[in-house]
């Protein structure tokens, strides 16, 4: 044998039949109730986030259906990041908000033109046609185009898309995700604990709540750009504005934000 090598035990073998998964939902139901109860603002801009998006798609059977199509999926994926923002799985949230903002912007992307949207419905019929899809729906490609129709929508959603793959969303200048919460996790050793459960009270949640929002306000303003001729879409884009208003004024009141709270495997 080779001595380099370390021994180890035996492997105890496969756990069956555990109810690993049954306590995690469990958890996570508890989770959903206390953290409704904890954060009614936050969590009534979010349902307002998700009001609107159904409003907007509402009725665009009419449009070209690849842009809408990628508009559900961006909703699909905000939802998505709030369901585990409400199971206290906060760490898990970035990567999710970040798909949901590609995909709204590949939406604007294919309102651009029959051509454009063709090249993502034939995507899968050829590697060529796989390769013309992958270099035309790229986040930097988007954000082109948003630049020319809306310069300060398109800053923004570079900032929070640049700071989603740090997974320390939105950037510093909006509330920083963890601020200072990152700074002595990794002091006092405790940084696995971002791949937990988060227990409310927690400002982990409070904090990834706030990100929630202005992700969803990005994403409805989005909205706007991918379906322009659907007027309940472009209505609905404008209250984007409003909400983020309010999540501004919310957050500079000092709104409720909890301590930080312990995290639960």
């Amino acid at each position: 044998m080779n001595s380099s090598v370390p021994e180890h035990p035996p492997a105890e073998g496969r756990l069956k039949n555990s109810d690993a998964i049954r306590h995690l939902l469990a958890i996570s139901n508890d989770n959903e109730k206390q953290i409704l109860a904890n954060h009614p603002e936050l969590t009534a801009l979010v349902s307002d986030i998700q009001a609107a998006l159904d409003s907007g798609l509402r009725g665009a059977g009419d449009q070209n259906p690849i842009p809408v199509l990628l508009c559900q999926l961006a909703r699909s994926y905000y939802l998505g990041a709030v369901r585990l923002i409400l199971s206290g799985q906060v760490s898990a949230i970035f990567p999710v908000l970040r798909a949901a903002l590609e995909s709204i912007s590949f939406a604007v992307l294919a309102a651009q033109s029959l051509r454009n949207a063709d090249i993502w419905l034939n995507r899968e019929k050829s590697t060529r046609a796989w390769d013309r899809c992958a270099n035309l729906y790229r986040f930097p490609e988007a954000v082109k185009v948003l630049r020319n129709l809306d310069p300060d929508l398109a800053l923004a959603f570079t900032e929070y898309h640049d700071a989603s793959l740090a997974d320390v969303a939105p950037p510093r200048k909006h509330n920083a995700f963890f601020d200072a919460q990152l700074k002595h996790l990794v002091q006092d050793g405790s940084a696995a604990n971002l791949a937990r459960i988060y227990l409310p009270p927690s400002g982990a949640i409070f904090k990834a709540l706030d990100a929630s929002v202005r992700y969803g306000c990005l994403i409805l303003a989005g909205l706007q750009y991918a379906l322009p001729q659907h007027t309940p879409s472009v209505n609905a884009s404008r209250l984007s504005i409003e909400i983020w208003g309010e999540i501004e004024a919310l957050m500079n009141a000092g709104g409720s934000s909890d301590a930080d709270g312990s995290a639960s495997n």
